[in-house]
Order: structure tokens, then C-alpha cells, then sequence
């Protein structure tokens, strides 16, 4: 009676597991294959949001100017949102950069330095990058290369703990790793529910057509991502654009 309850919910767990396996690798074979013909790269602005974050910013910033990509399709729009410690100083380093527009506004919320950077951007596609975060070199053309049909929105990257040494940081680095098969495979029925600030590129028109961010708890990523689906846009996902995090180094920091 226990093997004919339990057998079938074995079977049931490994055919999903199986199921997840190859459509994960199936899919990004597609991906990968499509790399190849990414022959015309659209126009890019990565904005990068930040407030308070002195330590992190200047690195971030530079991963995005080291990016293999055009280097007349990528620019960079560098939100101040108020900080009050060093971050204003530390962006005006990059003023003079040809690629690099830098904003001050008074604090209104990262959904406003998103807002903000979007109605300055003058390209087709547009991008989000947190200011604790750091990109690989070929991250943005292997999100540039999901975008194989117009009704795709937005495609996020594959977030991953920044050089991590304790044991906290490393159990976070197996639940990025479980979460980077999951949103891969989800995104094949257009499945993903939340387009992360680590690097999520979004087709401009699709954010103008929906009035741009909201406010949402500190929950914008999520709520963009529910109401680009509710509008009819696909979420796309590219498992090999790495792009890295700072994660809370103490249980207390995680809460």
C-alpha cells in the first residue's frame, strides 16, 4: 500500500526533474546558436540607480564600460537618488567620459532614478544594473541575443554571490545556482514572475507603453515584470550572461 502511494510521486518528481534538465540545456543550445548570428547589436543604456553606495559604485561602473559590445551602441546613465555619503563625488569621476551621463536628484526612491534614467535614454533598448553589482565581459550580448522576436520585453541575466568566503555567503551561492536552472526553464512558458535589478535589459517601447516604474516596496522588479506579462510581453532569460552580487555576509545582514 506505501510503495503504490509513494512510486508514483517518485516517478512524477524525476520525470519533472528530468524535464527541467533538458529544457534548460535545449534552450540555451538555441541561445547560443543565436549569439552567432547577433551580426547588427541595437542601441543600449545601462542605468545604474544608486543611493548610498560609495564602496560598490566605481567597480560597477567600470564593468559596464568593459563590456564586449559596440562601444557607439552602449551608454551609461548614473542615477544619484540623493545619497548622502560619497556616491555623488564618486560618479562625477565618470562625467567626462564620453559614454557616461551623470545625474543628481533629490531622494524619490529607485523607481524614480529608473523613471529618471529611461526619459533620458536615447536608445531602443535599455538596461538595469544595481550599484553592488558587476557584470562579465560578454553579458550583454548574450542577453542582446535573446531578444529572437518581438513580442520579448525584457531578458534577465544569471545572478551570482560576488566572490564569496563564508559559509552564509556560500549556502546563498547554491540557492543563485538552483534559482539560475529554475528561471531559465520557467522562462519557457513565459513563467518568470520577477526581472531582477542585477541586469535586466528591457525593450524601451514596452516600458514607455506601460508609463515606466512604479513604486512597490522596494519590490519594482517584481511589479514591472507582472504587468509587462499582463500587457502581453514575453520575459526572456539568459542563463550564461553572468552578472554578479554583493549578498549579506551575516544571518543578521540577510534579515
Amino acid at each position: 500500500m506505501f510503495d503504490a502511494a509513494v512510486y508514483p510521486f517518485l516517478f512524477v518528481a524525476l520525470y519533472f526533474e528530468v524535464f527541467l534538465v533538458l529544457t534548460f540545456f535545449e534552450k540555451e543550445s538555441r541561445r547560443r546558436r543565436a549569439l552567432t548570428t547577433l551580426s547588427i547589436c541595437p542601441s543600449v543604456s545601462v542605468i545604474v540607480p544608486a543611493f548610498n553606495e560609495e564602496r560598490t559604485i566605481a567597480e560597477t561602473v567600470r564593468s559596464v564600460l568593459a563590456l564586449d559590445y559596440p562601444k557607439d551602441k552602449l551608454s551609461l546613465i548614473l542615477v544619484d537618488d540623493g545619497s548622502t555619503d560619497g556616491t555623488g563625488e564618486t560618479l562625477e569621476q565618470f562625467r567626462g567620459h564620453e559614454r557616461v551621463t551623470v545625474v543628481h536628484k533629490e531622494n524619490g526612491g529607485k523607481h524614480t532614478a529608473l523613471n529618471a534614467g529611461i526619459a533620458l535614454a536615447k536608445s531602443e533598448f535599455v538596461g538595469c544594473l544595481d550599484a553592488d553589482s558587476f557584470v562579465s565581459p560578454g553579458a550583454l550580448k548574450l542577453v542582446m541575443a535573446n531578444f529572437d522576436g518581438g513580442d520579448i520585453g525584457a531578458v534577465t541575466s544569471s545572478m551570482s554571490v560576488n566572490a564569496p568566503k563564508n559559509m552564509i555567503e556560500k549556502m546563498q551561492e547554491a540557492e543563485y545556482l538552483i534559482g539560475i536552472a529554475m528561471r531559465h526553464t520557467l522562462a519557457t512558458w513565459n513563467g518568470l514572475y520577477v526581472t531582477p535589478g542585477p541586469f535586466t535589459i528591457y525593450r524601451k517601447r514596452a516600458l514607455e507603453e506601460l508609463g515606466g516604474f512604479r513604486p512597490a516596496h522596494d519590490t519594482e522588479d517584481l511589479e514591472i515584470a507582472l504587468r509587462l506579462q499582463r500587457a502581453g510581453w514575453r520575459i526572456g532569460n539568459a542563463p550564461a550572461a553572468g552578472v554578479f552580487t554583493n549578498a549579506p555576509k551575516t544571518v543578521k545582514e540577510r534579515l
